[in-house]
């Protein structure tokens, strides 16, 4: 979710000043980033239902999204959405995918509804919690395309501002996976090997 944040806010400074060909597509870019938070946690749920060799049930989910995505697009296109309806589609797609594939694989640890609806909540909360931050950065520091240093300076206090605003996130995230201390124990142990391999 951190990732998404800083990318949100790094997307239009890129787009704006090395890439003005592509301006047209950041319109969608928002759209696609916040539908790749259900790509992340697909993956391994798939490796899940394939060790358990339910890979039709995974054809299954499939088909039914890549009918969803056909039909929204459409429809989006239809109503004069646009590109935006494609992205709107794709993402609206990858929750449901998402969605399908998570509860499949919380149906197979838990036993009870209340458990599963637990779990989806703790799934969806940090993401939520990521919108509303992005939300308040733009409230309060609204993108303004004004030079390339000055717009180098506002998406640099955006994404310390997002940082900020997340810190609460962090800890939740923290306190449940430990997973600083993780990354901390990670990045010394590759540091201790790099000064050991070049003495």
């Amino acid at each position: 979710c951190l990732m998404i944040g800083g990318v949100y806010f790094l997307i239009p400074l890129i787009i704006q000043y090395p890439l003005k060909e592509y301006i047209p597509a950041f319109a969608v870019a928002p759209i696609l980033l916040l539908g790749s938070y259900f790509l992340s946690i697909r993956m391994p749920i798939e490796y899940f239902i394939i060790s358990i060799n339910r890979i039709f049930v995974l054809i299954m989910f499939l088909g039914i999204c890549a009918l969803f995505n056909f039909s929204l697009s459409y429809y989006f296109i239809a109503h004069g959405f646009g590109i935006r309806g494609v992205a709107y589609g794709t993402s609206l797609s990858y929750s449901i995918f998402g969605m399908m594939v998570m509860i499949y694989w919380l149906a197979h640890c838990h036993d009870s509804v209340k458990a599963i609806i637990g779990d989806v909540c703790r799934i969806f909360l940090p993401l939520a919690y990521t919108i509303l931050c992005i939300s308040a950065v733009n409230l309060i520091f609204p993108p303004d395309k004004t030079s390339l240093w000055y717009d180098i300076a506002l998406t640099t206090v955006r994404i310390v501002m997002f940082c900020i605003l997340a810190l609460p996130l962090i800890i939740y995230i923290n306190s449940q996976t430990k997973v600083i201390q993780l990354v901390l124990n990670a990045l010394t142990t590759r540091l201790k090997r790099f000064i050991l391999r070049n003495q």
